[in-house]
């Protein structure tokens, strides 16, 4: 029984089988379908763990042949999937190069005349401060292909973690990923032309994908956060904003997860 509008419920064998998406403020369950919540964590700090961070801890433990050391591009570094991608590859002992104003951002300035500038400082300050080894400003390079890799190594990144919705940030990827590199998907891109296939293949170049993650994972991300290894940078605001938060997000304001609290 739950108050609020009713829960759908959908099939989902990734996921373990039957998942429910709730819109209620009070939900009764079966105590074995319930994950805990660590004491050491607020909820507020754990909410955002349950789905952009277990989604970004899901599709790093994939890269199994990427020994520690590595070098790890996060590209949308200063999201709330991005920062927490950070901070999870530190955890793997990747070095991390941060990539700040995802190119879908310098898009969006094309089309929204009335667009905020995304600070730079702040995504910076914000990708330094969870742990990246490296920030690269999207828009202050003329060669991002060639920055990365001066920044990490010259035959190219050992992976790509791509959390922006813009479909040229994996057509760069295909570039500055070293051979038999990864690039992880999760932006949702509409879609991608221009990917240098001929390269990809000879390279032996690897893009993989993952939509969330399962059970185990869940325990895992929020295990590494209530050990202090990840902190959501979480921005708390009232129901009443829930628009001005959106229009945050889709103007590129936002540095980390917003949490609406009610």
């Amino acid at each position: 029984m739950s108050t609020g509008p009713s829960p759908s419920i959908w099939y989902d064998a990734s996921l373990g089988g039957l998942q429910r998406s709730l819109s209620s403020m009070r939900q009764v369950a079966y105590l074995d379908h319930l994950i805990p919540i660590p004491d050491e964590l607020p909820s507020v700090e754990a909410a955002p763990i349950l789905c952009a961070g277990v989604t970004v801890y899901n599709i790093l433990k994939q890269l199994t042949d990427t020994p520690p050391g590595s070098w790890v591009v996060v590209h949308g570094a200063g999201g709330g999937l991005g920062h927490l991608g950070v901070q999870y590859a530190k955890a793997f002992g990747y070095r991390v190069l941060a990539i700040g104003i995802a190119p879908e951002v310098i898009w969006r300035r094309r089309n929204v005349d009335s667009l905020d500038a995304d600070s730079g400082a702040d995504k910076r300050d914000l990708c330094i401060s969870v742990g990246a080894d490296k920030f690269l400003d999207f828009k202050d390079s003329t060669d991002l292909i060639a920055d990365i890799k001066a920044l990490t190594d010259p035959l190219g990144a050992h992976a790509a973690l791509i959390t922006t919705h813009a479909g040229a940030a994996y057509v760069q990827a295909g570039f500055y990923v070293r051979a038999h590199g990864t690039v992880m998907c999760l932006g949702a891109a509409q879609e991608v032309s221009g990917l240098p296939m001929a390269l990809i293949i000879d390279q032996g170049i690897k893009y993989i994908a993952s939509q969330t993650g399962g059970r185990q994972a869940v325990y895992e991300a929020l295990a590494l956060a209530a050990q202090g290894k990840v902190r959501c940078h979480v921005v708390e605001r009232p129901l009443e904003e829930i628009n001005s938060v959106l229009e945050d997000m889709y103007k590129g304001r936002l540095a980390g997860r917003a949490v609406i609290t009610f």
